[in-house]
């Protein structure tokens, strides 16, 4: 969208999306050069009545849009001539990569760029425009990987409400997902073995399965700390020994889904870390009385 009157227009961009939440005043007469993204999803928080838009045919047509309604960019843009009210708009874009993944995953290639579908309403879209609008304006910050995440839920809510898209085999990861494991293994892989675990007395090198979910534990706090997991790892602070004292198994990994294997590999780093918190608050309590009896 191009500004040529006074409007308020807020973007953000990544490699997989775009984001423009825009507030236009009631424009006519080329005011403002409006045009939709190819294969975006667009809500408006505010109705227009008897708006001019020009559709894929070239043909000018009146267009009402209901409050809080939804509207898909296809192939051909749509262009706004002309409203008659002010605008408050949404628009998400799912980069033409994140496109053709979703749909190809969901078994619907041809509708990778959508269709000019408007005038609906979706719940879930309507909230997730809701958060992603005050994340624009900076009511409530979110990163980048909460905000692809919820790009992708509205397109595959899209896709599977108006292009007959079908979700994955449950149990099993999408090919994003997979291409993710592999690289997170063959990124352990390369490390040298120089993570270790207590045994028996004897210092052991830890299993392909330990080492996994150790770097799940630091890639979750990297997203706290605000550094990568590789970072952590490397920083001679970092004790990773703990964070696997839980895992007893040994064998080859077998993921099955990151909803599993993060939240596990989390709360066993979680239980390593307070029982050896306890361990050490006993032991200077013991100390303490130790010392008072010999005073």
């Amino acid at each position: 969208m191009i500004q040529r009157t006074q409007s308020d227009i807020m973007r953000r961009e990544s490699k997989t999306f775009r984001l423009a939440h825009c507030l236009l005043p009631a424009w006519g007469n080329g005011e403002i050069d409006s045009a939709s993204e190819r294969g975006s999803i667009a809500i408006a928080f505010t109705g227009q009545t008897n708006a001019v838009v020009r559709e894929f045919d070239g043909v000018a047509r009146p267009r009402s849009v209901p409050p809080m309604t939804i509207g898909l960019g296809g192939d051909v843009p749509i262009v706004w001539l002309e409203t008659a009210s002010s605008s408050d708009v949404l628009e998400i874009t799912g980069a033409a990569e994140l496109r053709q993944e979703m749909a190809r995953d969901m078994r619907v290639e041809s509708h990778a760029n959508l269709d000019d579908v408007h005038g609906w309403q979706d719940p879930i879209i309507q909230a997730i425009a809701t958060r992603l609008r005050a994340a624009l304006r900076r009511w409530k910050p979110m990163s980048d990987l909460e905000a692809e995440t919820l790009v992708r839920a509205a397109y595959a809510q899209t896709l599977r409400r108006h292009f007959g898209g079908r979700d994955g085999v449950p149990g099993t990861l999408d090919a994003r997902r997979r291409q993710r494991v592999v690289e997170l293994v063959l990124e352990i892989r390369d490390r040298p073995p120089s993570w270790r675990s207590r045994r028996g007395g004897r210092t052991q090198p830890l299993s392909l399965r330990a080492q996994f979910r150790k770097y799940l534990w630091h890639a979750a706090a990297s997203l706290r700390d605000g550094e990568s997991a590789g970072a952590r790892l490397s920083r001679p602070s970092v004790d990773p020994g703990n964070c696997a004292a839980g895992s007893r198994r040994r064998g080859v990994l077998e993921p099955t889904s990151f909803s599993s294997t993060v939240p596990t590999a989390v709360r066993r780093c979680a239980i390593g870390h307070k029982q050896e918190a306890r361990t050490r608050i006993s032991q200077s309590s013991t100390d303490s009385l130790s010392g008072d009896s010999f005073a």
